[in-house]
This record gives structure tokens, sequence and C-alpha cells, in this order.
């Protein structure tokens, strides 16, 4: 209903009625010249109260508005400025304050003059209203036809970490954002985002090798004694330094509001070891030597003409490590990564110990400190990623080492919905209570009862891996070399009965359901992931199988709810087709024996498993797969002389396998070799096994089984196949790969 007359009297004296069962006579007023931000927070405050109480309140100009009637004064009104001023706001404000005082017939929302208000607005929405904003998509508004606001309202805060990121698809650059008071993303209507120009790795974006590299090579580091076009810049050369400054200086006079600017490494190794920047590294102890002195010779360039841009610079992978004399200028702003950490511990604990002392020592040397956290595993964003339990203390350890921005990256799909919701409540407010806020989502947005449930598998799944042993960093190894099997089992327990719960609260058509359904995601991908190695382990160990028995109808569930929820990507570089190519794989891969019954008669019985090469990993798509009526299904993977072990495979073995590879090749002679097989160690880093065939073993166009003997497989074994590079064999194709475990060590799952 549209604001009546009559003026809502207070139901209580500790309560200001703004909705009286579903109408007031309340208003929202705005400034004058309103910005495009309040007039924002103006309409966000008009459609919450509206959604709650279906009583719409009108927007006015403060010019407009009649005497005597009650208002919402957003951002900068003459009446919002007055009752600051008398709270002893002083102008001008910390960066993203927020003010929300609550009088009589006047409440005022408002702040920092960027985006104070829209925040101001979102919290009395949240924390006094008991709005909710799950997602992008998924929110909670209470619905009541009567509304009041405390009297003793009274709030002036500023957060601590003045840039505040998710990096997460539904989370980044969208209203979510705003809602939950980030600023990594936010569009004009919603404060804008904290925009650092050429956001990282940008050395090559103001000095090309493409441009540059042709006419002065002495700009670009000098690696094993020559320059070298794919690596960093000479940062002790001047001339490059001067070209650098120039380029920079466009880019900022290019900026209608520049704040910050990056200057910082590519994102690779090849720091330059030339005579010059060798010597600075080692008076400074830390690659960081020579690249401080570097930006801070630009940064002083840059203050001349823009005295209050900051420019940022990375302390990342080998610039890691503070310097020990140099410090950065008060605007060089230092952003330091975690990258190398172990992720099941949190940053204080002693295996993160290298780092904590790096953070200390930038933190004693540099004004502003911003950090760049890692809260994924870039093999796997669908799978299980135990660090639930250091998310929290992370970020208060990030604020109380005075860090000022926190940039989460947090791809992946592992309760990324709790994980952001958590991110943004700590880093806007990091003494939130965390079980009050795990609690507060779980239940609201899984349903009632789940929070117990969530808590209890994600402690199970952390604690088995900090106990592991296991480095766990973004770039974390397979699931199944930290997680038992019995402890996998656990966890598909207590999802199961969350399931149970909710289907049984909810039914299966709710939005609480399908929630579920989405979180299990990671916990069902391990199954049938590594189905061979956890059917191995249920029978060494005694256990029960408690996962899928049809692994191919496990994965074609499991990409369903990918397709429903819009999973963007399976691993950092997968492509479009990701979805389509896991199940073939997955159809390939778990062929039965019976399948292969017309090539069977020349190998021995035993437990076995089929690898087809529809399965294999081509890096760089070097190889192809082609059709071949000889091949076991008219498909075969086909290596030209360029292809060497990119084609690869990681089959989760552990123990001694019998190995059979079924291959040919065409061949315009019968002498040298043709190919090589080998199996890597790729944790170890050494070999286990490698053997070349002849090529008077392959040529023609019939397929022969080539046995390889027993090989004893780890987990973090892979096999790989190449070609000779013989150009007398134009190519290598193979058809299948089969593993049978030898009758004294077989187990029969």
């Amino acid at each position: 209903m549209v604001f009546a007359a009559s003026l809502c009297t207070n139901a209580k004296a500790d309560e200001i009625t703004v909705v009286d069962k579903g109408e007031s006579n309340w208003v929202i007023a705005i400034p004058d010249e309103a910005t495009e931000v309040e007039q924002t927070a103006a309409a966000e405050l008009q459609t919450h109260i509206k959604a709650i109480s279906d009583c719409e309140l009108l927007i006015t100009k403060e010019q407009e508005l009649q005497a005597d009637v009650p208002a919402f004064y957003i951002g900068g009104t003459s009446r919002g400025r007055a009752v600051m001023a008398d709270a002893g706001a002083v102008e001008p404000l910390p960066f993203d304050t927020i003010f929300i005082r609550a009088l009589p017939e006047a409440i005022v929302l408002s702040g920092h003059e960027r985006r104070g208000a829209l925040y101001a607005v979102y919290t009395l929405l949240e924390d006094t209203l008991g709005c909710r904003w799950w997602t992008q998509d998924e929110t909670f508004i209470p619905k009541n036809e009567t509304i009041t606001i405390p009297n003793d309202l009274a709030i002036n805060y500023a957060p601590k970490v003045i840039s505040r990121e998710a990096f997460n698809h539904r989370a980044s650059g969208n209203i979510y954002s705003a809602r939950n008071k980030g600023n990594g993303g936010n569009d004009a209507a919603h404060g804008g985002k904290i925009e650092i120009i050429n956001f990282v790795h940008s050395f090559f974006h103001y000095i090309s090798p493409d441009k540059y590299f042709e006419d002065h090579p002495e700009w670009f580091s000098e690696n094993e004694g020559k320059r070298t076009r794919h690596g960093q810049l000479c940062l002790t050369n001047e001339e490059m330094r001067a070209e650098l400054i120039q380029n920079l200086l466009i880019d900022l006079r290019n900026s209608p509001d520049p704040k910050f600017i990056d200057l910082s490494q590519n994102d690779w190794a090849g720091f330059c070891t030339c005579e010059k920047c060798q010597a600075i590294d080692e008076e400074e102890g830390s690659q960081s030597g020579t690249l401080i002195r570097f930006v801070n010779a630009v940064a002083e360039a840059v203050e001349k003409e823009f005295p209050d841009v900051y420019v940022e610079t990375l302390a990342y992978q080998y610039t890691r490590k503070p310097p020990l004399h140099v410090k950065p200028r008060d605007n060089v702003l230092i952003r330091l990564c975690s990258i190398e950490c172990d992720f099941s511990h949190s940053l204080e604990h002693p295996v993160n110990k290298a780092f904590a002392e790096d953070l200390r020592g930038w933190r004693a040397i540099a004004k502003s400190l911003f950090v760049w956290d890692y809260l994924t595993d870039y093999h796997d964003y669908t799978g299980i990623f135990p660090n639930y339990n250091v998310i929290v203390p992370n970020i208060r350890y990030f604020i109380d080492s005075g860090a000022i921005g926190i940039f989460n990256e947090s791809e992946g799909e592992d309760f990324c919905e709790l994980r952001n919701w958590l991110l943004h409540h700590l880093m806007w407010d990091p003494s939130r209570n965390e079980e009050e806020l795990f609690n507060d989502f779980c239940n609201g947005y899984y349903g009632d009862g789940m929070a117990p449930l969530i808590r209890e598998y994600q402690n199970l799944l952390a604690d088995c891996a900090a106990n592991s042993g296991v480095h766990i960093g973004c770039f974390a190894p397979a699931v199944n070399e930290w997680l038992d099997y019995k402890t996998l089992v656990k966890a598909t327990e207590i999802m199961n009965r969350a399931e149970d719960l909710i289907r049984n609260s909810y039914g299966e058509n709710s939005a609480q359901y399908t929630r579920v359904r989405k979180a299990r995601l990671a916990v069902d991908r391990t199954w049938f992931k590594f189905y061979d190695f956890w059917r191995v382990k249920s029978a060494e160990e005694g256990v029960a199988w408690a996962g899928p028995n049809d692994p191919v109808a496990a994965c074609a569930d499991f990409l369903d709810r990918c397709r429903l929820h819009k999973v963007p990507y399976l691993v950092i570089d997968s492509g479009p087709d990701w979805e389509s190519l896991l199940l073939e794989k997955m159809k390939m891969r778990y062929l039965k024996r019976e399948d292969l019954s017309k090539l069977w008669q020349e190998l021995p019985v035993g437990e076995s498993v089929i690898i087809d090469d529809a399965t294999f990993n081509n890096h760089k798509e070097k190889a192809e797969r082609v059709d071949d009526a000889n091949a076991w299904n008219g498909r075969a993977t086909s290596m030209s002389t360029e292809v060497d072990w990119n084609v690869n495979f990681m089959p989760n073995l552990s123990g001694p396998y019998r190995t059979f590879v079924r291959l040919r090749c065409d061949a315009s002679t019968d002498q040298g070799d043709a190919m090589s097989f080998g199996v890597y160690d790729w944790s170890a880093k050494k070999d286990i096994f490698s053997k070349t065939i002849a090529v008077e073993q392959l040529r023609g166009d019939e397929y022969k089984w080539v046995d390889f003997g027993t090989i004893d497989f780890n987990l973090s074994a892979g096999f790989w196949l190449a070609h000779r590079h013989d150009p007398n064999v134009s190519r290598v194709f193979v058809d299948v790969i089969v593993f049978i475990k030898p009758e004294e060590t077989a187990v029969n799952p």
C-alpha cells in the first residue's frame, strides 16, 4: 500500500514504528542533488520495505519534504549531516564508513560519500529487519505488515579493510557483493569497485617484447647469459625504466579518476640475473630488493603528477620475501600472495611459518599492505577443498597483521555460497561471531537443522586433511592422497542424512533440497573420479562399499546437477565442452571386460583396470583422436613426431599391476624405436618405469599388445606416451591400456 496520511504511533516506548499493519506516513528523503549511489540506496530501502510489509514508501527530495513528516534521510541530506555533526562524526569520514541514527521522526542512513549510505541501508535491512542475500539470485525477505526500528539504534562504523573481494563467479561483479558490503566488483550504481588500473602481472603491458625486444633486448631479463622474450624486465636498466614511466603515465592520464595502478611481475619465473640485478638481489637478500627499488623510482615519478595515486606491486613467488634494506615509498602498495601455503592449516600454523615471517617483514616496512589469498583447488573446481576451518582464522590473521585489502581467489563450487557469505561478513567486521554466521547461513539457506550436519561434515574432512601430512595447496594433490576410505564413507553418510532431512522436511521440489544436492557435488565426484581406487580400498580394509554401483551413471547425475547450477568449469583450463568430454571419458574408462572380449584372448585373467585412449590428457592438443577401423571401438589416439610425454594420464592405482598397451605405427622403416612408454611419480619427481618399443614390433595396420611387465604404482604416479621423433615413423597409434592385478596380490572388491 502507498504511504498513508495518518502518523504511525509507537507500539512500544523503545521502538519506532515505521509501518503499522501495512500503512505508513514515513517517506524516504534524498539530497536535492542525489548521487547515483544515494538514489540506489533509497530505491533498495523502498523495494525491501515493500517486499517485507507490502507498503511502498515515497522517495522525495529533501527540499520537497513536508514539515513534520517522518523520514529516512539517505546520504548527504542537510538533516543527516546535522545529526552526524551532533553525534561527533568528523569529516572526512574514513573510507566506507556507515552512520545510522534512529530518532523519533528521523532515521539517518549515511556515511562516507562514496557508498556509506548504501551500506547503511543494507546494514539496517540485514541486521535490524532480517533480510538475507544468500547468493546473487537467492534471498530471504521476512514478511511482516508492521516494521519497527529500535529507538536507540546508533551505529558509526568504519571497516578496517578498505578493499574486500571474494573472487568467485557467484559473488563477484554483481549486486550480491554490494548487499553483503564487498567492493571488489560493484557497478557504478552500487558505488563502483576498488579499481586498480592494469590489475596484476603488468610488466609486459608497459614494455611489450613484441614492440621492444628486437631493438632493445637489454631491457628484458637475462637468463643463463641470454636475454629472453619470455621472462621479466631488467629492472636496473634506466632507459627501459624511463620508457615504462612514460607509458604508465599515459594510462593514468587516460583514466577518469585514478587511485591505484599496478606495476608487477609477470605470472611466471625468469627474473633477471644480469650482473647489476643480481648484485642488488644479493645485497637485499631477495629478488624483491631489485623490484622495490625499481617500483620506488616509478612511484616517485608518478607522485609528481598524481600525488594521490598508489602504485601497487606484488610480493609473489620469487619476490615474496621482503628486502633487507630498501623500504617501499609511502605511495607504493604491497600485495602479498599466499600461493605456496598449505591451506589445510591456518596461515599461523608452523607449516606456514615462512609465509608468516614474510608477512611480518612486509608489515614492518610497508605503509600499505594488501593480501591475495587462495581458497581454491585449480586442479578440481568441483571437488573437495578441505580448507573450511581456516577461512575465518585467516581473515582475522590478515586484519590483525595490518592488511587493509583482501582479495580472496575462491573459484570453485565446494560450498562456495557459504564461503562467500563468511568471507564478506568477516572482511566487513572480523569481530562477528563465526558460529552465529555459520548457523544463520546453513539453516537459512539449506534448511532448518542443516548447520550441525554441515559442521560435522566439514570438520571431518578438514581434520582428515590436516592430519594427513599432505601439503594441500591451491594446486592440490589428488583427493585420495590425503582422504582415506573410512572418512569418505563417513562424509557420504553425513550428506545422505542431510539429504534425507531436507527431503522429509521440505520435499524434493524445494529450493532447499536442490541446494543440498548441489552441496554434495564434491563428495559425489570423489567417488566416481577415483572409483577403482576406492573399490580396492573397500576390499582391502573390509569396509562395506558405500559408493555408487554404476560410476558412469553417477557421473551423468553429477553433470546434470552441474548444468542445473550453471557450473562454468571443471579445472582452471577446462574448455567449453568439458561436460560432454567428462562423460565420454567416464564411459571409456569403465569398460567391462566383456566389452573387450574380442581382444582379450591374448591377455591373462585377473582383476583389471581398463583405460581407453578417450580418457588421455592431451596437453597443448599436440596429439589427436582419429577414426581407425582396427581400433577396438573405431577410435584411437594418433601421435605425430611432435608428440612427447604430453599424452598422459593419472590412473590412481596403488600397488603392482601387470601393464599392457595396445599399439601400432605407420612407418617407412623397420629400424629403430617407434615410441616410449613410461610411468612417472609426480610427487617424488622421479621415473618409476620407462621403456622404448621398436618399430618392427608395431609397424602395420594391425594392433599388437605390448607387455610392459609388472609396475608398482602409487597414487601420484601417471603414465605417459611419447613418439621417438623419428621422421621415418609418421604416426604412432594408441588404442587401449589394461592394468591387471597379479594373482598373488589380487583383491576382489
